[in-house]
């Protein structure tokens, strides 16, 4: 769920962002190629939840600090603020700037926490992806493969699976003009092998911390359930949005490029 569950949004997960920025989406042209594998998703997850036998869960969470009003006031308007950034109805240097000197206002120690490693990590991807971009293997993927939709949404399904899905979209982006093929396949991609989606990585490791010896069946249960999920909303999707393209995913009039 939390994998599939993000798909629909740019903010949902971060190859939506990039590639959302990169090919310069419109809102209303995003939410119409993404509307038919959320769909999908959602009934995937939820006849899955239905066979499943229903039973109580015993929860003792730990009592929390009743939070402050004015500082989650503030955070919430400056949430609203980036919201508003992605789906361009307010220009995003704007919104940086107002949220740095606000967070550095009323909460400098959240500069320290930022992770600055994974900002590092993306500039590294696009260096790597700048100096492979003129080798053979590149430029055979570019004209032969990545020239077409099909052959972007199969590209970016299989190379989820072996690089995760955020660097399948950081790297065939500069490959393809293909936007909306690209979109679904490393989306759907996600589902599949354990590092295909970084939500896959995350949740596995915090229930290994929390169930060690449960971690052998979970992850046989996750392969089982997710390799199963990208076979069907994998092919629904090819056929009934890749395939029919032009008839389905053609939303230049309400993207620019």
């Amino acid at each position: 769920a939390a994998n599939l569950g993000s798909m629909f949004t740019p903010p949902g997960n971060p190859q939506n962002l990039f590639l959302y920025a990169h090919y310069n989406y419109s809102a209303l042209g995003f939410f119409k190629v993404m509307l038919v594998p959320t769909l999908l998703s959602v009934v995937y997850i939820g006849v899955i939840v239905y066979m499943k036998q229903n039973r109580k869960l015993q929860l003792e969470l730990p009592s929390l600090p009743k939070p402050d009003r004015k500082l989650t006031t503030i955070y919430l308007v400056l949430l609203a603020l980036n919201v508003g950034a992605v789906l361009h109805l307010l220009d995003k240097y704007i919104a940086l700037a107002i949220t740095a000197v606000v967070v550095l206002a009323v909460n400098r120690k959240l500069v320290k926490e930022v992770d600055y490693s994974l900002l590092l990590t993306f500039i590294g991807f696009f260096v790597f992806i700048g100096n492979i971009s003129h080798t053979d293997l590149v430029s055979y993927l570019r004209d032969d493969i990545l020239g077409t939709t099909e052959g972007t949404y199969l590209a970016a399904l299989v190379s989820s699976q072996f690089i995760s899905n955020v660097p399948a979209a950081m790297l065939l982006a500069g490959l393809t003009r293909e936007a909306d093929a690209l979109l679904l396949g490393v989306n759907i991609g996600g589902l599949g092998t354990l590092i295909a989606s970084m939500a896959s990585v995350i949740s596995y490791k915090l229930f290994a911390a929390e169930h060690p010896y449960q971690a052998g069946s979970y992850l046989r249960m996750f392969l089982f359930y997710n390799f199963l999920g990208l076979v069907l909303i994998g092919a629904v999707t090819y056929f009934v949005c890749v395939v029919n393209y032009i008839d389905y995913l053609d939303v230049s009039v309400f993207r620019e490029m």
